[in-house]
């Protein structure tokens, strides 16, 4: 007795954890599927609608603060420093960073606003808090490399250049890879190239330029190159500056950047401009305008070869390119078709077409009006849009703080949390008791219906032999009585051959289709043996029918092939046919018999009483055959017999339906 309950204690135990656990993870997975969802949206327009961005964190926020995934809550909070990053929100940024970080302190220390909101007026108070922000960053791992670098941008923004030195120290020291050495070379490059110091940062971005076979990130060896070509031509160097820039270009085009690519050639065009390369202008123009699939490159590209003709003081052609881009109109925005009747205005009157040169710059005045406009919209927009963030970033503080404050209240509900499970699994484990309880009972009611159906359907198959034999034997006594001998040795040997397969097949369900076929062409053969004088037949099998693959019960087809015979054709005065065909129709094995002989009703009517019994009791054993096999094997057996000629009543047509059953 002590065990039983000792066992049912345990029982309780585990099925209560079990319950719990699978009432978890299903809220868990509901909940991460919209989380996840909502990462998806954010990284889609994280920067390009940074705003929109943050809406869909903030709703991810919450959904990982219900979870307490702190791996979620990272995510979130790094991906929140990257938005404020983009709307440059740096210190707002820096926030999130730290808070990605996992380092609570960070938050209450006025380290992480930098000049943007601590003043520091005496020397002390400003070591003191750069060794806090250094204490911040000396706790981080590889792991928060990229954490690392949003704040190095977030410090580059600040101008800040004592932490960004820091954060970068700290980035070189996790580096072990091409890709992020050459990271920390392009930050320290743009520090000293906003500091003005342009030998420094000629040597950080030849260090990166140079190793351009061992960089992965086409996009970091685009950027060196960029800014290379940038110094050279503020110290008036074109020939390098133009060399660096179709490098940087080269680069964007193989990081498939098609964007960055036309913003490098764009300044490689200018430096051909500025030397009056005019014809390399064009023939640059020329080659990105092959190479892109983008229509608005091209229409600029348009716009920029008509300028050029217009300082070569070509007005006509100006003229027709220009015109060629304004009936872009797919193509081309409001600013750029107010900048080709800019140039339509200046070459018509470089040719002394004064009408339509005050004409199309009326046209550009009036567009100039629109995109003012639209400007205005943009930044009431932006105006809205910021204010739009400032409320999200203020609600995300106040859900951290209702989370320190929800976090106190479970813990006081933890208790009665766990008695109201305590009933609930109580319950669930009475009801288990009764649900396992009548399936094993209906179990075993199955297995015994089944037990009696195999029972039943061995017995209508035990029946159905002797019969089949006694059938035969009257056939082989019959050559004997007539002292046909060589006939009834023959017939012997063919029955014997055919008793052999019957009498192995009997034990089994279901036999391969090949064999079934072979005993009814045997049985049909001895039949034709007997009443050749009687009828004809034939015995089609469909070609396209593999019949070595399908399975059939055994001596199911037999029984309507004999009545056919015994009762339809027998008694017909001419000599009749039987035919019988085997093929596969849908996803059924279609059987059909069909015969000429005398017909279903006349047959009833020459028949004696005990004829009439025992055929009834065949044709109810192989009804309760279909059964049986039906209700066992879950299958749909179908038989259906009718009348060949419905008016005169002669002839028999079965149809036996078999579902495939495959070997």
């Amino acid at each position: 007795m002590k065990k039983i309950v000792l066992i049912t204690l345990l029982l309780f135990g585990f099925l209560c954890t079990k319950a719990q656990t699978s009432t978890r993870k299903s809220l868990e997975s509901q909940s991460g599927d919209k989380y996840s969802s909502l990462i998806d949206s954010a990284n889609v327009c994280i920067n390009k609608q940074p705003a929109k961005a943050i809406k869909f964190l903030e709703e991810a926020l919450l959904l990982a603060s219900e979870q307490k995934g702190d791996y979620r809550s990272k995510e979130c909070y790094q991906l929140l420093g990257k938005a404020n990053y983009n709307l440059k929100l740096y210190s707002q940024s820096l926030r999130f960073y730290e808070k990605a970080k996992g380092d609570e302190e960070s938050f209450k220390s006025d380290a992480l606003n930098s000049k943007n909101s601590v003043v520091v007026s005496e020397k002390k108070s400003e070591e003191k808090v750069l060794t806090k922000k250094k204490n911040i960053i000396r706790n981080s791992s590889a792991a928060d490399a990229e954490i690392l670098k949003g704040q190095a941008l977030n410090y580059e923004g600040l101008n800040d250049d004592k932490m960004l030195e820091y954060t970068l120290s700290q980035l070189e020291n996790m580096a072990t890879t091409a890709d992020a050495k050459a990271w920390v070379n392009n930050a320290r490059g743009r520090m000293a190239f906003k500091n003005k110091d342009y030998q420094t940062a000629i040597s950080y971005f030849k260090k990166v330029s140079s190793l351009e076979k061992v960089i992965s990130s086409k996009i970091l060896v685009a950027e060196a190159n960029d800014y290379l070509g940038r110094i050279y031509s503020l110290q008036n160097n074109k020939a390098a500056a133009k060399t660096f820039y179709k490098i940087s270009a080269e680069n964007a085009a193989g990081a498939n950047d098609d964007n960055l690519e036309y913003e490098q050639n764009i300044k490689l065009k200018e430096e051909y401009k500025s030397d009056k390369e005019f014809d390399k202008v064009l023939k640059l123009n020329k080659s990105i305008a092959e190479k892109t699939a983008n229509d608005t490159i091209r229409n600029q590209i348009l716009l920029e070869n008509a300028s050029v003709y217009l300082e070569q003081n070509k007005p006509d052609k100006a003229i027709a390119i220009a015109q060629q881009s304004i009936g872009n109109t797919s193509a081309s925005s409001v600013e750029v078709q107010a900048e080709a009747y800019k140039i339509l205005s200046k070459a018509y009157e470089k040719k002394g077409d004064f009408e339509k040169a005050f004409e199309n710059h009326e046209t550009y005045v009036d567009l100039m009006d629109s995109v003012h406009k639209k400007r205005e919209s943009e930044i009431t927009t932006d105006l809205y849009d910021n204010t739009q963030v400032s409320e999200s970033n203020q609600r995300i503080e106040l859900l951290e703080k209702n989370k320190e404050l929800s976090d106190r209240m479970i813990m006081q509900l933890d208790s009665e949390r766990k008695f109201q499970e305590a009933l609930i699994y109580g319950l669930v484990i009475f009801i288990l008791i009764v649900v396992v309880s009548a399936y094993l009972l209906y179990k075993n009611i199955k297995q015994k219906k089944i037990a009696n159906q195999l029972l039943a359907l061995k017995s209508l198959r035990s029946q159905m032999n002797p019969h089949f034999i006694f059938n035969a034997l009257n056939s082989v006594n019959s050559f004997i009585s007539s002292n046909d001998q060589k006939t009834a040795n023959k017939y012997l040997a063919d029955f014997s051959k055919l008793m052999r397969s019957v009498l192995e097949n009997s034990q089994k369900d279901f036999v391969p289709l090949s064999e079934e076929v072979e005993v009814l062409r045997l049985y049909l053969k001895l039949e034709h043996f007997r009443f050749s004088n009687k009828f004809d037949y034939t015995f089609e099998v469909d070609e396209n029918l593999v019949v070595e693959q399908y399975k059939v019960p055994p001596m199911l087809i037999q029984p309507y092939i004999e009545n056919s015979v015994w009762h339809g054709l027998r008694y017909k005065e001419e000599k009749g046919m039987l035919d019988v065909r085997v093929a596969g129709s849908g996803d059924s094995l279609t059987v059909t018999i069909t015969d000429n002989g005398i017909g279903r009703k006349k047959s009833q009517e020459l028949k004696t009483h005990n004829q009439k019994q025992n055929e009834s009791m065949g044709l109810k054993n192989i009804e309760s055959r279909l059964q049986i096999i039906n209700d066992l094997f879950k299958t749909n057996l179908k038989v259906q017999v009718q009348d060949a000629n419905p008016k005169t009543g002669e002839g028999t047509i079965v149809n036996i339906s078999i579902p495939f059953q495959k070997e």
